[in-house]
């Protein structure tokens, strides 16, 4: 038969001890939350500022302004064409008239990719290499070499998000004018 002796009187008095400490742990992290959400919003919205004060320095109005645009708009729809072909190469698997549009549109970038790359490489992501992720879709001489490289995936996303990044501060810049 077994002795039923109940909880020691230190174990209630642990409890409350513990109890208290939890409740003023969870005020303390909430406190530290709301504060961390207001700093992050407040750097959000001086971040936004400076980057809005940045393309009004860097995307001035007048004919420099309408320039931009459409070198920009020209690289855009080319660089489309560019992602569409690697996509088409990646899927099939005779690439006989793949690759003579790729040494057209290519060579193209190789002329024209200046004219933006310093307007586009502030929306990029630090990368390695001599070459930006642009470069690097229209650096290899054969479409081979582009799809079968393993950052090809990754150097067409970033690219992409440099160029919408690019786009929507041209946008706003126009919106504002």
């Amino acid at each position: 038969m077994a002795l039923r002796i109940g909880a020691p009187p230190v174990r209630a008095g642990m409890r409350v001890f513990w109890r208290a400490r939890r409740i003023d742990y969870e005020k303390w992290l909430q406190t530290t939350r709301y504060a961390l959400a207001r700093r992050a919003s407040s750097a959000t919205r001086q971040w936004r500022m400076a980057r809005q004060s940045a393309s009004a320095a860097l995307f001035p109005k007048g004919s420099g302004h309408s320039r931009l645009i459409s070198q920009y708009s020209r690289f855009a729809e080319r660089y489309e064409h560019l992602v569409e072909l690697l996509c088409c190469a990646a899927k099939e698997c005779d690439h006989s008239d793949i690759d003579v549009r790729y040494a057209r549109i290519r060579q193209w970038m190789q002329r024209n990719y200046h004219t933006v790359r310093p307007h586009l490489r502030l929306y990029l992501e630090p990368w390695e290499g001599p070459l930006d992720p642009f470069e690097e879709l229209f650096a290899a001489e054969c479409i081979d070499e582009v799809i079968n490289d393993c950052n090809a995936i990754s150097n067409c996303q970033s690219s992409r998000r440099a160029l919408e990044a690019c786009r929507s501060d041209l946008d706003s810049v126009d919106a504002d004018g």
